[in-house]
């Protein structure tokens, strides 16, 4: 019998339901794979008419970013012909809840991408592999208004990270965070309100939000990210890439 093979990450097998993304352990994930014909691994369906393979997934537009990773959070409409870049390919969003479908890839360092195209829909979303393919996402709207109550500013040759602190399945509260990372802002967690951010510590949502990161002069910026627990340091660290006027979104496991 012909066997048809496909190589994906883990970060692909991202549609089902539930409070949250599935996760990597935080580091890297290694291939799964999977026979064809018969259906296939969540988030990946047969080959499509090109004969690739295809992943299914979504752009999660969120009006509230202390809810990221939360499934039950993304708006069912909105989202409709967003470009959504998984290596080198390339597709639109064909729904107004954000579904789309791309062709699997093979390659090195994959990193999902989110975008309005020519138009200022969304803030440019940077989600790399091992956290499933739902990409989170916000409107220009949205960020501009947290921006500007937390006092924080972007620039260009600027990024942002947003990072999600989880011990097993549970958003961790009490965690902060120091960073390599060049900004004039300050770090800061989610609070009681979804547009007021603290600078104390992570609430009941675990989101770590670091604002206006200055790229480095040569490409690519990695921004380390170190976690303390209750200010105790936890010996976990993250490596988020930025880019330029776009939001990384990031997960991290302290299990």
């Amino acid at each position: 019998m012909k066997l048809a093979v496909l190589l994906v990450l883990a970060a692909c097998g991202a549609s089902g339901g539930g409070d949250d993304y599935p996760l990597g352990g935080g580091g890297g994930v290694g291939p799964i794979i999977m026979g064809g014909g018969g259906g296939g691994d969540a988030g990946v369906s047969d080959a499509g008419d090109g004969g690739v393979p295809q992943i299914r997934g979504r752009v999660c537009l969120l009006t509230d970013l202390r809810k990221a990773g939360d499934l039950t959070a993304c708006a069912t409409s909105g989202a409709l012909g967003l470009v959504v870049t998984f290596g080198s390919a390339n597709t639109l969003t064909t729904s107004p809840d954000g579904s789309f479908s791309i062709d699997a890839r093979m390659e090195s360092n994959l990193v999902w991408r989110a975008s309005s195209g020519t138009t200022d829909r969304i803030v440019s979303s940077v989600f790399p592999t091992g956290n499933g393919a739902t990409i989170p996402a916000v409107t220009l709207t949205t960020y501009t208004e947290l921006l500007s109550t937390n006092s924080s500013v972007l620039k260009d040759q600027q990024g942002s990270i947003f990072l999600l602190v989880k011990t097993g399945a549970t958003r961790t509260p009490k965690v902060t965070a120091t960073t390599t990372a060049l900004t004039d802002n300050e770090v800061r967690y989610d609070g009681l309100d979804p547009l007021v951010w603290n600078t104390s510590s992570t609430g009941a949502n675990g989101m770590i939000w670091i604002p206006g990161v200055e790229l480095a002069v040569t490409p690519p910026t990695l921004a380390r990210i170190s976690l303390l627990l209750n200010g105790v340091p936890t010996n976990q660290i993250v490596d988020a890439p930025v880019e330029n006027q776009a939001i990384t979104f990031m997960v991290k496991n302290l299990q």
